[in-house]
């Protein structure tokens, strides 16, 4: 799919900007550049290079922009806990005391810090060593590592859940197909990994959002839900459903089928067309996915 190029920073995108991200104009740009060029990195490295490639972008990114919203919020402990405490009542249907929870993407490691008393064990991997620094030591229940990506150092049929907030579309699609190969084996029978990912028809989400009508920074493949379950299935997973949000605080498992034949009528739409109902909708479903997989018992 071409991208098209949006104005220099059009009217509907500085509203869009004033709500979500204080940074200028001049820092969003400098951003922008940076991460386009180390995504065209990833997309245009042969697959044996980019095992190394994640976690040297990443650092790489970290480092010319610091002032990327990862490294900034790192300080704002009310936020970083307030963020937490509601992907917790996002996730909570699917915990139980005894269940070990691996977190993929885990970042400032605040979601897992948020899960540790209600779970026997957390496991939190990132391929960041920098975005993983923590001021103190986490819960003793709470295991860091940083890995490459795509393969786990955890035993087969060990965790109950899995679960990414905002990682899949950072995957090269053939990463992508790969990491989820492996996480179907670390998984128990009947084990869940809970997906949430952006929805490409309300997007680009990621940096590109202000200067591009497509992702075009480190958000390397956005998605739509049809090619999630096309995807998953491919690797293994046997049924899906989704989690809609109904309440601040409250969410509930719904059947995939509706929102999928909701999805196919806005892909058929012209572009403006799906891109608005999309961003308004209100069961919020085609903003961001919540993706519940399972693995066949």
């Amino acid at each position: 799919m071409k991208c098209i190029p949006l104005p220099n920073f059009p009217n509907e995108y500085q509203a869009l900007y004033k709500e979500t991200d204080t940074r200028s104009y001049e820092l969003l740009r400098e951003h922008y550049e940076i991460e386009r060029e180390l995504a065209e990195k990833l997309r245009n490295a042969p697959p044996q290079d980019r095992r190394r490639l994640y976690t040297q972008v990443y650092e790489e990114l970290f480092c010319r922009v610091p002032h990327h919203p990862q490294l900034t919020r790192k300080n704002n402990e009310h936020a970083l806990r307030c963020e937490a405490l509601q992907q917790l009542e996002v996730i909570r249907p699917l915990l139980h005391p005894g269940c070990t929870v691996a977190e993929i993407g885990s970042g400032d490691c605040a979601l897992a810090q948020t899960l540790a008393p209600f779970v026997r064990r957390v496991i939190a991997l990132d391929v960041s060593p920098t975005i993983m620094h923590l001021p103190t030591p986490p819960p003793c229940n709470i295991v860091r590592i940083v890995f490459d990506g795509y393969s786990f150092p955890v035993p087969d049929n060990s965790i109950d859940l899995t679960l990414s907030n905002q990682l899949i579309e950072h995957l090269h699609p053939e990463d992508a197909r790969a990491q989820l190969k492996e996480l179907h084996r670390i998984l128990t029978p009947g084990g869940k990994y809970l997906c949430i990912t952006p929805h490409r028809l309300s997007g680009p989400h990621d940096i590109s959002r202000y200067f591009d009508r497509c992702a075009t920074g480190l958000h390397l493949k956005e998605y739509v839900i049809s090619e999630l379950v096309h995807l998953f299935r491919d690797v293994g997973f046997s049924s899906f459903r989704i989690i809609l949000r109904v309440s601040r605080q409250r969410h509930i498992l719904w059947p995939l089928l509706p929102v999928h034949v909701l999805e196919k009528f806005l892909l058929l739409l012209p572009r403006f067309m799906s891109v608005t109902l999309a961003r308004r909708l209100p069961i919020g479903v085609f903003r961001v996915i919540r993706f519940v997989a399972v693995k066949h018992r």
